[in-house]
């Protein structure tokens, strides 16, 4: 466990979407956090929330994060792949095909909010375009290895420091 791993805080709630996060959003920034790393957009569209919707919802929270928290450093992370073919949580599965546009668009918000991106998406994809089995226990929620490849995925990215230890991959 690196230092800062004892001050991360995950804030998410299984089939939150945006306008959950605006809710709770406050509540996070009351604190300053020295980061915030969003990822958001996949139960939106499992519940038929309309991408302009969405991606206005996001536009919505870096402005009130750079409001509220000024010196806290956003990351926008990509919307991570699903995978069919555990037969389980079709109405997310749905919107695989979605995800490139969609992420393109989540890099270009982030660029004009002048805000970080993340895109964790080619670090969880098979070569079939899918969520890696072994990330996941139902095709889109994380395994504890799914966690550990995202945590990797962040400190190669410089966004969490290594342990002495550590060597890069």
């Amino acid at each position: 466990m690196v230092p800062e791993e004892k001050y991360l805080k995950n804030t998410g709630i299984p089939g939150d979407n945006s306008f959950g996060v605006l809710v709770r959003l406050d509540d996070i920034l009351i604190g300053k956090p020295k980061m915030l790393f969003l990822m958001i957009g996949i139960n939106d569209l499992a519940q038929g929330i309309l991408i302009e919707i969405l991606l206005c919802n996001i536009n919505r929270i870096c402005k009130k994060t750079k409001q509220i928290s000024p010196k806290t450093t956003l990351i926008i992370e990509s919307i991570l792949p699903t995978n069919e073919n555990f037969k389980k949580l079709n109405g997310h599965c749905k919107a695989q095909d979605l995800l490139p546009k969609i992420n393109s668009e989540l890099k270009i918000l982030a660029e004009r909010q002048q805000v970080k991106y993340l895109n964790l998406h080619t670090h969880f994809v098979d070569s079939q375009g899918l969520l890696k089995e072994e990330f996941s226990w139902n095709g889109v929620h994380l395994t504890l290895a799914g966690y550990q490849q995202w945590v990797k995925v962040i400190k190669e990215d410089g966004y969490l420091k290594k342990n002495n230890h550590e060597k890069a991959i």
